[in-house]
């Protein structure tokens, strides 16, 4: 977590489990598993955490840090180059019936 210049606030910079420095099986119980666990990590109750807090991802972490903020009701996050899906990135590139082909094929290769 970084800080901004006041001590009432504070970024996650968060990032898809198995991707970047990341480590971890690449699920949304994964993530789940860390949105769990942020406020014992960060040695603070839930109350205390939640109106300092926002997100800030790159990419595929912008997934993982959509899904903490609605989890956790965090009204902040900052996402860059957003890539939330495999499909949705398949959907940019390739006809519907091929996207769901590549899907396929992609979600089986990075199980």
């Amino acid at each position: 977590m970084a800080r901004s210049g006041s001590t009432s606030s504070g970024w996650l910079v968060v990032d898809y489990p198995s991707y970047g420095a990341c480590q971890g099986k690449p699920t949304r119980e994964t993530v789940q598993d860390a949105v769990s666990a942020l406020p014992k990590y960060l040695n603070c109750t839930p109350k205390q955490l939640l109106p300092t807090l926002g997100t800030f991802s790159h990419s595929i972490g912008c997934a993982a840090a959509l899904e903490i903020a609605a989890t956790l009701d965090m009204k902040r996050s900052v996402i860059v180059a957003l890539f939330t899906s495999m499909q949705a990135m398949a959907a940019g590139y390739v006809t519907p019936l091929l996207t769901v082909f590549c899907v396929t094929v992609l979600t089986i290769a990075f199980r």
